[in-house]
């Protein structure tokens, strides 16, 4: 009489490697496409926790605090004073792979500004008028944050 044996046979377990293998190349494309998300999403958040750090900042201590952009550097600054000009933090977007986009900022008439910066004054306003700044990520797309003067409030789109 013979004896049954428990266990896979070999073809048994290539199959079953060959299926993980062809569910794992069909998701790799959605997962590289998740990660750019990521980094675009990531360097977005830090950029809106900065600028709100820079409004708190400016109620609490009661000295002007802003964000400084630098778009050829594709860096931007946290600063202390506008007149001093104390840099407290500086962030480089390189590493994150983002670039800081288009800069614009506008009186109410619509008329630009030519600042590549935003301030906000002690009751936690911004100085000067309403603007935008976009971080892009390259063959994935644009998060632009939206900046209103009466209240220093963010929006991210």
């Amino acid at each position: 009489m013979l004896k049954q044996e428990d266990g896979f046979t070999l073809v048994e377990v290539m199959m079953v490697i060959a299926i993980i293998g062809i569910l794992a190349s069909l998701s790799f494309p959605k997962f590289k496409a998740y990660l750019e998300y990521l980094e675009l999403a990531t360097a977005t958040n830090k950029l809106v926790m900065d600028l709100q750090w820079a409004r708190q900042q400016a109620i609490i201590k009661k000295v002007k605090y802003g964000v400084v952009f630098y778009q050829a550097d594709n860096k931007y600054q946290i600063i202390k004073d506008e007149a001093v000009k104390q840099i407290i933090k500086e962030v480089d977007l390189k590493e994150s792979k983002v670039k800081l986009g288009k800069i614009s900022f506008y009186y109410s008439d619509g008329k630009s500004t030519g600042q590549t910066a935003v301030f906000f004054k002690t009751l936690g306003n911004i100085d000067g008028g309403n603007g935008s700044v976009e971080l892009v990520k390259l063959g994935y797309g644009t998060k632009k944050i939206i900046f209103s003067s009466n209240a220093g409030e963010l929006n991210v789109e």
